[in-house]
């Protein structure tokens, strides 16, 4: 009982922790959230000395999730030369996302993977103005992200697993054709916690795992070359997730 507080506790602080640092502080933000994670594995791992963590194997195993993805916020800096800086308001429509991951588990509660996933989300208004795409052209705002993530897992004597995490890693992004042209992307720094409940199938094979969950994505504010207008644009983006998954360990 101690442990599950712990992890739901633990929870609370990052969210408070990403609402009360530096906006533009991303480095900052990085390592709060890592000090945080880092505590509440250390204080979960001394507390939990239940009966079902001491038959521990270490192994490998694989998945795959989807997502439906907001953006929260989407906002664009453009920066012409000679006629200044302007921030336009964007919103974009709920879109999806599809990853998979392969990970270790380290210790009986801790696991670490490495994840890739995509996300779509297509653009809604600008500058509060509804949006139609014209013929022929696309829309959407694309991202692509590697991350390293380390996991808690709170087992208990239930087959349902909380569980929360942190990752760090690098996203690609690719802006709406209407905004920055068809070529144009841009690499960032992004980071996100997890957090969520796994409900454990036990099949004749390999154990088998499925999972609800939330994540948060966020990062550093890329800037993409504009030549067409001899200027920069600066993105804002910063994701909220609803995600099911599936993995089965090896």
């Amino acid at each position: 009982m101690i442990n599950i507080f712990v992890v739901f506790a633990g929870t609370f602080f990052i969210l408070l922790c990403l609402n009360h640092t530096p906006k533009d502080s991303m480095q900052y933000r990085l390592l709060v959230i890592a000090a945080c994670l880092t505590g509440l594995i250390a204080t979960a791992a001394r507390a939990d000395d239940g009966p079902c963590c001491r038959a521990f194997v270490p192994r490998w195993y694989a998945g795959i999730s989807g997502a439906v993805t907001f953006v929260t916020n989407g906002d664009l800096n453009f920066a012409i030369s000679g006629l200044g800086s302007e921030t336009v308001p964007i919103t974009y429509s709920p879109g999806f996302g599809v990853g998979g991951e392969v990970g270790y588990r380290i210790y009986p509660n801790i696991r670490g993977e490495l994840e890739v996933i995509y996300r779509q989300n297509e653009l809604d208004t600008v500058d509060g103005i509804k949006y139609t795409p014209p013929s022929g052209t696309v829309s959407p705002l694309r991202s692509t992200a590697l991350m390293a993530n380390l996991y808690y897992d709170y087992h208990n004597t239930t087959s349902f697993t909380p569980y929360l995490g942190g990752g760090a890693g690098p996203i690609h992004i690719k802006p709406p054709y209407y905004l920055a042209g068809s070529s144009m992307s841009a690499w960032a720094l992004g980071y996100q916690f997890m957090t969520g409940i796994t409900y454990e199938i036990k099949t004749a094979f390999n154990p088998f795992e499925i999972n609800l969950g939330y994540r948060y994505v966020g990062g550093h504010s890329p800037q993409i070359a504009l030549p067409q207008i001899g200027g920069t644009a600066k993105y804002s983006i910063k994701y909220n997730n609803i995600e099911l998954g599936a993995k089965m360990f090896f």
